[in-house]
């Protein structure tokens, strides 16, 4: 026995996969539509300035900006230039390889960095009483990424430590 729930979902599913027909006849048909009506209209202002441009036979109107802020800019660049000129180095991340007490445990460390790492240097310190071994200036942290991982094969206590990077 059929319930009347069931022929009621049928019909509603019959219902929905009926195929729909588009409104339009073909479809070599294109598209237009007339947008004039609802388009702004520009109007020049009767009290611009036209001169004509080199090589355009068009004249463009001079348009002199209401809200100049050149001079203002100019004088606050003026003025960072003015501050930075006193800046000979910047807040960035270097390798430090060694840090230790043994001078020649050092040297060897730095002989090895130079044949491991050649595009950077390897700097060897005297911060009384260690001697410290780093490698490379990077100024983020996942910059000096690539370099410590070679690095960090051959040197396991490798560590990437912020420093102070030297501007030329």
């Amino acid at each position: 026995m059929i319930k009347p729930i069931h022929i009621l979902s049928i019909l509603l599913l019959a219902s929905a996969c009926q195929s729909v027909q588009s409104s339009r006849s073909g479809r070599d048909e294109l598209y237009s539509e007339d947008l004039s009506r609802v388009r702004p209209e520009y109007v020049m202002p009767e009290d611009t300035i036209t001169t004509p441009v080199a090589g355009n036979s068009q004249s463009t109107p001079d348009v002199i900006p209401a809200n100049d802020i050149t001079f203002e800019i100019n004088d606050v660049l003026d003025q960072t230039d003015d501050f930075r000129k006193g800046v000979n180095a910047i807040d960035g991340y270097t390798i430090q390889v060694y840090s230790g007490t043994s001078s020649d445990d050092a040297r060897k460390i730095r002989g090895k960095l130079l044949s491991l790492l050649p595009q950077d240097d390897a700097e060897l310190f005297y911060d009384e009483p260690n001697f410290k071994v780093k490698v490379g200036a990077f100024y983020t942290r996942i910059e000096a990424q690539k370099s410590f991982s070679v690095v960090k094969e051959e040197f396991p206590n490798a560590i990437i430590i912020p420093d102070r990077i030297p501007i030329n």
